[in-house]
C-alpha cells in the first residue's frame, strides 16, 4: 500500500471513532437531561401533595 492510502486510513479510523463517540455521548446526555427532568417534575408533584396530605380534613 502507498502511504497515502495509509494515511487515509488511520484518518477515516479516527474521524470514525471520533464521530461514533461522539454521537454515543450526544444521545446519552439526552436520555440523562430527559430523567432529570422526569424526576424533577415527579419531585415538584410529590411536594405539591405530600402522602396523606391532599386538601382533606383527616378528622
Amino acid at each position: 500500500m502507498s502511504p497515502g492510502w495509509i494515511i487515509f486510513a488511520e484518518l477515516t479510523l479516527v474521524l470514525g471513532l471520533a464521530l461514533f463517540f461522539g454521537f454515543r455521548e450526544l444521545r446519552n446526555l439526552r436520555r440523562y437531561d430527559r430523567e432529570r427532568a422526569e424526576a424533577a417534575k415527579k419531585q415538584s408533584t410529590e411536594s405539591r401533595h405530600p402522602e396523606g396530605e391532599h386538601g382533606l380534613d383527616d378528622r
